[in-house]
């Protein structure tokens, strides 16, 4: 359909009305009186012929065309007067044949037809630039007035609605737009509050919004075009019932990405050519053997259309995107693009489909609302509120003067996280209208006055948030703190006023905030450990320490021309307090810490928004726990998470403003892929080693303040827990709580807590029949073991000596694990040797003891280790006097294959000389010996403060 030239003059139109109203007066028409009425014409209109051409469907298919055939024998560049052109058309539409008589129902459409052409003319003339300009400013301008904190996308989208009207007349829908941005941002309402604004009395704009998230199913497509007429209870499409009645319509497709793909291309006609078919068709009475009221096709030509969706999340943070956004409008739509197309997934199903039906010119992103635009709406609706409220019920409300700020932060705070602009354009008035009505000790006779005020301490809760912001967003503060707003309401009346005060309003903390996103969900929280609070690990807090005023301070490594690191890895074995450092990390730098195990990190998309809600609450920190769980793409790790993980990671701000700091835990550093521990990643390595003294006596405190039935060696608890993660002494701890509880008047005894940490530690007793002899040989074997140790290394110090069976130990000497951890301790040529003669001291023992017996296997352990040891010593360490220094852990097997002999010739010697040094060893203290093995064969296991008085005294 081409378009019409122009419409040159006001008064046609006015006269085609005249001509509708004198053609309803007559039952009949014939074509004398069409030519009378149209007679009243005494204008010049050279384009009239168009409007007929175009813009009117006579009667059936044959008239049509014998009405254009006779259109075209006319001469086009006749300019005559109007009614004398009209009686040259129907001169020759009459000698064509057609009856004298216009029948009545060729009247009626002739009718309509022309106040087609009427509306036509009144909507698709083009206005000129300097008009539609300042059309569009006005649009704006009314906009702005009910839209808060879109200023850009109000602009944007009423700028591509008035030049859509230049580009697209007749052709696809009038004017079409593609709303992006967070949830509660406002999109929806923008969209009814532009049809409210290009309305008028004679033109309005009906709204039609359909959720499109709703439609999962081919069959659930009805609702946008009918269902074939075979179905059972078919009937015509919702959306095309109401576009066919109100052609002017603004129609709103709500989650457009979020739909069935094969529903979304059903409305791709729409944007394509205009038009949409309805499956069923229009009928009377929804009756397919009734009157076809109107034809399938459904034209959208006149229609607005605008979709919205919440595709896009990670860049609706993102302070660099919109800085784009300000510098170039294309560069940041293309990124923007790309980023739905990316998020493609099982939920947003139809984000690629819905972007081929918009040009990038068409997509308008929206911000997510500011604490101040909140406080705004907040302000409209209150002043809205004042003049109805006198208007209605002649009763004046007043806002105390210096309370309108705190009042409008603490009414919004009361629904966090959840707040909308629906919700606090509402607040003020659901609270007010809930306080009236539903107390039954206010009189509202005679109240002419409302006052509404806060108390002394909620003025005080208000300046604390102003006090937190510290000239940021307020909002985004408390959001970021997890916290939320508890209030009262104080109610008085004095006389004709009454009184409403905000008591008691303080600032809560929500325990944890979920969201629930496909199959994980995503913890927010605000820890409230601190290093304070974590025994021990001093060396490690001190390394977070510096992290920490890094993130609170970054400007101090910018001056250097550095930035703040991306992530940390956090590594060691298990339930050393890894997770505990990282939220002690957080809480010093006060970030809030999203939460959660590598394993949540089900899918692609779960990465994605994961990761978007780390952005979302930034500054913040993302704790990654188990992070070897994804794998390493060279071995069996899961290649597109990893890949995802990576460009997130690369996509963080590391800025002064918005940093994303990433905390992983591992017990596993060598599964973790490379790339992700590069440097620009998580390049900061920090291993966190078994619980220290220190640390061991946060727990074993806890263990001692239970009630205990005699004095306790709390060193000697703390030797025996040495080696133990704090999982396993609050499970010790957890162990002897319900002991108590199963017992109740009992108190716990030494014996009885050390055989709990041991049976943690080394495993549960087994019950095994010996003979003497086999008893009396484990004694000795353990007893030679510690007393050579003691004379030896006397500095690690024996913890306990056990001669019960437990797991697949016949028996055994616990140390202090905090000698071996010892950064500052050297190994010797003597140390080793010492080493060896310590675990040949078993069997030696026995051979001491027993003379006559054949060695038994119960040494294969122990002279396993002892060969160990010789081995690292001789072949890594460089320790031997007559290989010397050399290594060769390192070297190729064809090399090493060549030292095998010498090697074991020197193992041979080293193994000897231990034997020696260790047969030496027991001789001079056999005495101590026997004393050990007699305590242990009367008492089985001795502690390590036992063992030190038998070989002192």
């Amino acid at each position: 359909m081409n378009n019409p030239k122009s419409l040159s003059s006001i008064k046609l139109i006015k006269e085609f009305t005249r001509f509708k109203a004198l053609l309803r007066e007559k039952p009949e028409a014939t074509i004398d009186d069409v030519l009378d009425v149209l007679a009243v014409f005494d204008v010049y209109e050279p384009d009239m012929f168009l409007w007929l051409e175009h813009g009117i469907d006579y009667g059936s298919s044959d008239q049509r065309e014998s009405l254009f055939q006779a259109y075209q024998k006319l001469d086009r560049e006749m300019t005559l007067p109007l009614n004398e052109a009209v009686t040259a058309f129907f001169n020759i539409l009459a000698e064509d044949g057609q009856t004298e008589t216009i029948a009545p129902e060729y009247a009626k459409t002739l009718d309509e037809q022309l106040m087609k052409a009427i509306e036509w003319a009144k909507e698709f003339s083009s206005p000129d630039l300097l008009t539609l300009q300042q059309q569009t400013r006005d649009v704006i301008k009314r906009i702005k007035t009910r839209i808060v904190g879109q200023d850009d996308a109000v602009e944007q989208l009423v700028k591509t609605y008035s030049s859509q009207q230049v580009s697209r007349l007749g052709q696809r829908p009038r004017a079409a737009a593609l709303l992006v941005g967070p949830a509660q941002s406002g999109k929806g309402f923008l969209a009814r509050v532009l049809a409210s604004a290009l309305a008028d009395e004679d033109n309005p704009r009906p709204v039609f919004e359909l959720d499109l998230s709703s439609l999962q199913s081919a069959n659930q497509s009805a609702q946008i075009d009918g269902n074939e007429p075979t179905y059972s209870n078919a009937r015509p499409g919702k959306l095309t019932s109401f576009v066919r009645e109100n052609p002017r319509a603004v129609v709103v497709l709500k989650n457009m990405d979020m739909a069935e793909p094969n529903v979304i291309s059903r409305l791709a006609s729409i944007f394509t050519d205009g038009v949409l078919v309805d499956q069923f068709g229009f009928f009377k009475n929804n009756d397919l053997e009734a009157e076809q009221i109107a034809p399938p096709e459904v034209d959208f030509s006149r229609t607005l259309v605008i979709a919205t969706t919440s595709c896009g999340q990670r860049l609706y943070d993102d302070r660099m995107f919109w800085q784009t956004y300000s510098d170039n409008r294309a560069q940041a739509i293309s990124l923007l693009t790309s980023e739905i197309r990316a998020e493609q997934s099982s939920t947003r199903k139809a984000a690629a489909t819905m972007l081929s039906m918009f040009a990038d010119s068409d997509v308008i992103p929206f911000k997510r609302l500011s604490g101040a635009d909140y406080e705004l709406i907040f302000t409209r609706a209150a002043a809205q509120l004042v003049d109805d409220f006198t208007a209605r019920y002649g009763i004046d409300i007043e806002l105390e003067a210096n309370d309108t700020q705190g009042l409008s932060r603490l009414l919004i705070s009361c629904d966090l996280p959840h707040v909308s602009p629906q919700a606090v354009s509402m607040v003020l008035e659901t609270e007010m209208l809930q306080l009236l009505l539903g107390n039954d000790e206010i009189a509202l006779q005679g109240i002419k006055r409302v006052h509404i005020a806060l108390s002394e301490r909620s003025r005080e809760t208000a300046q604390l948030i102003e006090q937190w912001a510290d000239g940021a967003d307020w909002l985004e503060q408390l959001l970021r703190r997890n916290q939320y707003l508890s209030y009262h309401w104080a109610v008085s009346v004095d006389g004709e006023q009454l009184h409403l005060t905000l008591t008691d309003a303080l600032l809560n903390k929500h325990l944890q905030v979920q969201d629930i996103r496909g199959s994980g969900a995503i913890r927010l929280e605000i820890p409230d450990v601190s290093f304070a609070d974590i025994a021990g690990h001093h060396a490690v807090k001190e390394q977070l320490q510096d992290v920490v005023d890094l993130l609170r301070h970054p400007e101090k490594i910018s001056q250097y021309g550095g930035s703040v690191a991306k992530g940390m890895l956090l590594w060691g074995v298990p339930g050393t307090g890894k997770t505990m450092l990282a939220k002690a990390l957080a809480k010093e730098a006060e970030l809030p810490v999203i939460s959660l195990v590598a394993t949540e990190f089900s899918d692609v998309e779960t990465t994605r928004e994961v990761f978007a809600r780390a952005r979302r609450y930034a500054p913040s920190i993302l704790f990654i726990d188990e992070l070897d769980a994804v794998g390493s793409r060279d071995k069996n790790g899961h290649p597109a998470l990893i890949n995802t993980l990576l460009s997130e990671i690369d996509g963080f701000d590391t800025s002064l403003h918005e940093p994303v700091f990433i905390i992983a835990a591992t017990n596993l550093p060598n599964s973790i892929d490379p790339a992700l521990l590069r440097s620009g990643r998580i390049d900061l390595h920090i291993e966190v080693p078994n619980l220290d003294r220190d640390a061991r006596a946060f727990f074993i405190d806890k263990i001692l303040s239970l009630p205990v039935a005699e004095p306790v060696d709390r060193n000697a608890l703390l030797d025996l827990s040495s080696g133990m993660t704090g999982a396993d002494l609050m499970r010790t701890a957890s162990k002897l709580a319900a002991h108590l509880a199963c017992h109740e008047g009992r108190q716990l005894s030494e014996k009885h807590i050390i055989e709990t940490l041991h049976q943690h530690r080394f495993g549960e007793v087994r019950t095994v029949q010996r003979s003497q002899q086999i008893r009396a040989l484990i004694a000795y074997h353990e007893a030679g073991h510690a007393v050579v140790s003691s004379v030896l290394n006397p500095s690690k110090t024996i913890t306990t000596i056990n001669t019960l069976t437990r797991k697949n130990m016949e028996g055994f000497v616990a140390f202090n694990g905090d000698y071996d951890s010892n950064p500052q301790r050297r190994v010797t040529y003597t140390e080793c040797l010492e080493d060896i003669a310590v675990y040949l001291a078993g069997r030696l023992s026995e051979r001491q003891y027993a003379p006559r017996l054949e060695p038994c296997a119960g040494a294969s352990d122990d002279l396993a280790k002892a060969t160990q040891i010789a081995e690292y010593a001789i072949t890594e360490l460089g320790l031997d006097a007559e290989l010397g220094s050399l290594s060769l852990r390192d070297l190729p097997g064809y090399y090493r294959e060549a030292f095998t002999d010498k090697v074991v010739t020197r193992l041979h010697h080293w193994l000897q000389e231990a034997e020696a040094l260790c047969q030496q060893t027991l001789v001079e203290h056999w005495s101590k010996v026997e004393k050990v093995a007699n305590a242990l064969m009367d008492q089985e296991i001795i502690t390590g403060r036992q063992f030190y008085q038998l070989i002192e005294d």
